[in-house]
């Protein structure tokens, strides 16, 4: 069965972040006594049903560093964690690119954690690596909550890749199709269905 591999040492983590290139990802439990306290319900549920998961241990194994600390660490009050479960992704610069509050099943920590990396990446100005990891949120979790912002941000790195305007409009257009509860629902996308 495949375990997550929980760095918990900051030095160590931020080393292996530089050296692999791989984003850091921060797991802030709640602890009291060294485990999350009974009545804390989202964190009992992360460790034992979402970490507990063979292809979530897999997806952050192949993709982050996955560092595991405590709310009660002064890294929380540095970060701005105010509630826990709370997962952050940082850089090799500790710059935070994408934060989840709250309690996630596997089936859509998966799909955040690809769009975690990818985010980070694509912030630090790689646009070719996201790609694949947000076709993979595409086509394999089109029901989860962060497809429409994959679609939104592999139509962006494609206008950026190509330098054309057509991948906007059709990106609007996947958008309306797939997630119409969300087509039109901000700037960032219904200025594209005019193009």
């Amino acid at each position: 069965m495949t375990k997550i591999v929980w760095e918990t040492d900051w030095a160590n983590a931020t080393d292996r972040t530089e050296s692999t290139g791989k984003p850091l990802f921060i797991y802030f439990f709640y602890a009291e006594g060294g485990g999350c306290r009974s009545e804390n319900i989202d964190c009992r549920q992360m460790d034992r049903v979402t970490f507990g998961e063979p292809e979530v241990a897999r997806q952050l194994n192949r993709h982050v560093i996955p560092f595991r600390v405590s709310s009660a660490d002064p890294l929380a009050g540095i970060l701005e964690v105010h509630w826990t479960p709370h997962l952050l992704f940082l850089d090799h610069l500790q710059q935070p690119h994408h934060r989840i509050i709250g309690f996630m099943s596997p089936r859509e920590l998966i799909p955040n954690i690809l769009l975690g990396v990818a985010k980070t990446h694509f912030h630090n100005g790689d646009l070719e690596r996201p790609i694949d990891l947000l076709t993979e949120i595409i086509e394999e979790y089109p029901e989860s909550r962060v497809g429409a912002k994959a679609v939104y941000l592999q139509g962006i790195l494609h206008h950026k890749l190509n330098c054309v305007g057509y991948p906007l409009r059709e990106i609007y257009e996947e958008i309306t199709k797939k997630h119409p509860d969300l087509a039109g629902a901000g700037p960032r996308t219904s200025a594209y269905r005019v193009l």
